[in-house]
């Protein structure tokens, strides 16, 4: 038997798409690659008498909703009360400017409070959600990216890499110049285009105190292109270290004690 490939004036009977399956020649049967039936053919497809098959509709992917992040964000901003911000301060142990420069808002229709992720150029890619009571998420269809403060300071050439927005709080509680990553792993590229971006010379890479943490930041300290440091403060997490008293000396006293990595 003689097959043709499928094409965009040809369709395939089955699945309705152009490419990847095959018909026979005189039309009797239909090798589909995507709609299964109860013959299965050696170049992976399904087998499908067409005089006996009855029409089927049309595979449309799904269309995804177009969601302006950077909107969605400004609109719950604006909504924040500041007794909110200074609650949200309280239950998390930082300081409530920190907040605010991350751009903290409540999330009314979530019932948590978010903060934007933005991209390698600046840009709101996504909003990362945290309840009350700890649990994370985001919001829908939402693109990993970093926490940052609203204003960065051109003199600022050192950043701290922290992970998650809470942490990324904390360093900024103490007085130090803080981005964010949404987790352990990911975003190096985002980091390296932010460090270009905001002229950051020098970064000191905070791990969690546990395995995937020290893990993460080292799979980032390899990839950065400028000197770098790890520290892993003594507690869970950098917060647990500035609430139980963590300064800005005794952690930049830790951080001195680390020679740079360079790259």
């Amino acid at each position: 038997m003689n097959w043709v490939r499928v094409s965009k004036q040809n369709r395939c009977s089955i699945c309705g798409k152009d490419d990847w399956c095959t018909v026979a020649e005189d039309g009797s049967v239909a090798c589909c690659m995507r709609v299964e039936s109860q013959k299965r053919m050696k170049n992976g497809g399904w087998l499908h008498r067409l005089k006996e098959q009855t029409p089927r509709p049309v595979y449309r992917a799904p269309v995804k909703a177009y969601v302006d992040f950077y909107r969605t964000w400004r609109d719950w901003n604006v909504q924040t009360n500041d007794v909110d911000i200074v609650k949200c301060a309280a239950l998390l142990g930082v300081s409530e400017q920190s907040l605010s420069d991350l751009g903290a808002s409540w999330a009314w229709p979530h019932g948590a409070w978010a903060f934007p992720m933005r991209s390698g150029a600046g840009d709101v890619v996504g909003i990362r959600l945290r309840a009350d009571n700890g649990r994370k998420w985001a919001v829908t269809g939402s693109r990993q990216g970093l926490f940052l403060p609203v204003a960065w300071p051109e003199s600022s050439q050192v950043a701290l890499v922290c992970e998650g927005p809470t942490d990324t709080a904390a360093a900024l509680s103490v007085g130090f110049k803080a981005i964010g990553r949404p987790s352990c792993l990911g975003c190096e590229q985002i980091v390296t285009d932010t460090c270009k971006r905001l002229n950051i010379r020098r970064i000191v890479i905070v791990a969690d105190n546990d395995g995937p943490g020290r893990d993460g930041a080292k799979k980032l300290a390899d990839f950065m292109k400028i000197p770098n440091k790890t520290i892993v403060p003594p507690a869970k997490d950098l917060r647990e270290w500035v609430r139980s008293g963590a300064t800005f000396d005794l952690v930049n006293c830790v951080i001195n004690q680390k020679l740079w990595r360079m790259p």
